[in-house]
């Protein structure tokens, strides 16, 4: 078993995005080719064994979040070319059989890596199936569901950041990791770019029918 992370809305000055590492206890760690977002130099690594997905909220989400988490998940659903079903529930559907993502939050220390992050993804697989994933939405940031997004005042809009988490939770990276962005591409969910995103676009859809 293995976990990679990916990180959502930052900007670093170097661009090598196309390799994660993580840092997890008792855990092995693994240096994973990641697949842009777009469906024009996708190269399967890693997959779901299954095309549903099953969203769970933990008890340190807050309950105002429930629509604009929902809508988040919608987002990906219904795309022509993919067959993927994201299904939020607003409480712990562990139950449930089938593969599950857990939405939690992080404290004001996150892990080692993730700098001025507002939300982070992990994914767990096993050779190369994607088992299970987390996405963690950190605490030192002001949280809203009306499309305030500033990082220099550490405000962030949750609608905006769960549809780009939950696109790294079926695969997709950020566009620039194949290299120069094209306009499509910096409209897309999965560009982070610090304005608000809350519907998937072309990029978006295309890199997700090269995934199903």
């Amino acid at each position: 078993m293995a976990i990679i992370v990916r990180n959502a809305l930052v900007r670093v000055v170097t661009r090598v995005r196309r390799y994660v590492v993580a840092v997890v206890p008792l855990v092995l760690v693994a240096l994973v080719p990641l697949p842009p977002a777009h469906a024009y130099c996708a190269s399967p690594v890693l997959k779901w064994n299954t095309s549903t997905l099953h969203v769970n909220t933990s008890s340190f989400i807050p309950s105002g979040w429930t629509s604009a988490l929902s809508a988040s998940a919608s987002q990906w659903n219904g795309i022509a070319g993919a067959n993927w079903t994201l299904k939020y529930h607003s409480y712990n559907n562990s139950n449930t059989s089938g593969e599950h993502v857990y939405l939690y939050r992080f404290g004001d220390a996150p892990p080692p890596g993730f700098g001025g992050a507002p939300a982070m993804t992990a994914l767990v697989y096993s050779g190369g199936e994607i088992t299970g994933g987390n996405i963690f939405f950190n605490s030192a940031f002001t949280w809203n569901t009306s499309d305030t997004l500033n990082q220099a005042q550490k405000k962030a809009d949750v609608r905006t950041v769960a549809v780009h988490e939950l696109g790294h939770e079926v695969y997709l990276n950020h566009p620039s990791a194949c290299g120069t962005v094209t306009s499509a591409e910096k409209a897309a969910a999965m560009h982070p770019n610090w304005t608000t995103k809350w519907y998937t676009k072309s990029d978006d859809k295309a890199g997700l029918a090269v995934r199903k």
